[in-house]
């Protein structure tokens, strides 16, 4: 049984030749300038599946360059390089509203200055909450991992919760279980 090929980071290894350009223009790297793909090469390229890339496109995250005469959705350089921005994002746990958002402000179709910074702010305090989360998780797997009671029971108390209904929801299981862990 083989595995699946993983696409390349830059996602430009893999292009046809039919899909490469002789030069680069515009800033992108060699090979990008004059693409003309389909759906399922984008596909490959970015590890981003089809039916993903179409949602992009239906809530505008995405466009496709143009139409084949057989009706197929064809891209170029930048919708690969978008594609792997917007990827990269979701990785780094960033939602659709806040990609949006940062396509807006590198795109400089906000209205003032002032609103690019707002946006700025709140990605940044977004991603502020996001380290701190993990920072808490840190804690707690190393405390686990430290802990000497074989790992059959992990306490409640060292269990991290965002907010009170989270909070409330694990001590009623739990003591509606007749324990004060979980297991």
């Amino acid at each position: 049984m083989g595995r699946r090929r993983t696409p390349a980071r830059s996602g430009l290894e893999g292009l046809s030749d039919r899909t490469r350009s002789k030069s680069s223009t515009r800033g992108y790297p060699e090979g990008t300038s004059n693409m003309d793909i389909g759906i399922g090469e984008l596909s490959q390229l970015t590890g981003v599946k089809i039916p993903t890339i179409r949602y992009y496109e239906q809530i505008g995250l995405l466009r496709e360059r143009s139409r084949s005469k057989g009706n197929q959705r064809r891209y170029d350089h930048g919708a690969v390089h978008r594609l792997l921005f917007i990827r990269r994002a979701r990785d780094l746990g960033f939602s659709i509203e806040a990609i949006k958002d940062l396509f807006r402000l590198a795109d400089a179709s906000f209205s003032s200055p002032a609103e690019a910074l707002r946006i700025a702010k709140e990605q940044l305090a977004a991603v502020e909450e996001k380290i701190a989360q993990l920072e808490t998780l840190e804690k707690v797997i190393q405390l686990v991992a430290e802990s000497e009671n074989d790992g059959d029971l992990i306490p409640l108390d060292i269990l991290p919760s965002n907010d009170s209904d989270r909070d409330g929801d694990a001590e009623v299981k739990a003591s509606s279980r007749g324990r004060g862990s979980i297991h």
